[in-house]
């Protein structure tokens, strides 16, 4: 009795899957790297003057931390999963977030004329520590 194509084709998936998994792994030598970082950001909001009731235009720079580095991810055959490859995908992200206070001192009205000595206070999210987490979107 002869084979089938369906047989020869799941006796070479699990040859495929098996040399795959007798193959020395990279993982052992790559690490992540994944860790705080800062970069600098540009922030322009609208405020209301509560004295006035105008609108108040204030920008400024700030230094934030961000989440950076590379995190371990796999792609593998597997006979089990519908695509034929299992993934195991990992990201650098924040694992806790905390506001840090910045005083914008830019100030304009909306005419376009600086207001000397306004400043407003605004509240960034910025990660407090990052680690290698399950991807998502």
């Amino acid at each position: 009795m002869a084979p089938t194509n369906h047989t020869l084709a799941t006796i070479l998936l699990l040859c495929c899957a098996l040399s795959v998994a007798l193959l020395p792994s990279s993982a052992g030598r790559l690490q992540s790297t994944c860790a705080v970082g800062t970069t600098s950001i540009r922030i322009q909001e609208e405020f209301v003057d509560e004295d006035g009731g105008e609108v108040v235009y204030c920008r400024g720079t700030a230094t934030v931390n961000k989440c950076e580095g590379t995190c371990i991810s796999q792609s593998t055959p597997s006979i089990v999963s519908p695509t034929g490859y299992s993934k195991d995908c990992s990201c650098c992200r924040e694992e806790r977030l905390v506001s840090q206070d910045v005083i914008l001192t830019e100030c304009y009205d909306s005419a376009g004329n600086a207001l000397l000595g306004r400043s407003y206070p605004v509240q960034v999210p910025e990660p407090d520590s990052c680690r290698c987490q399950r991807c998502s979107l």
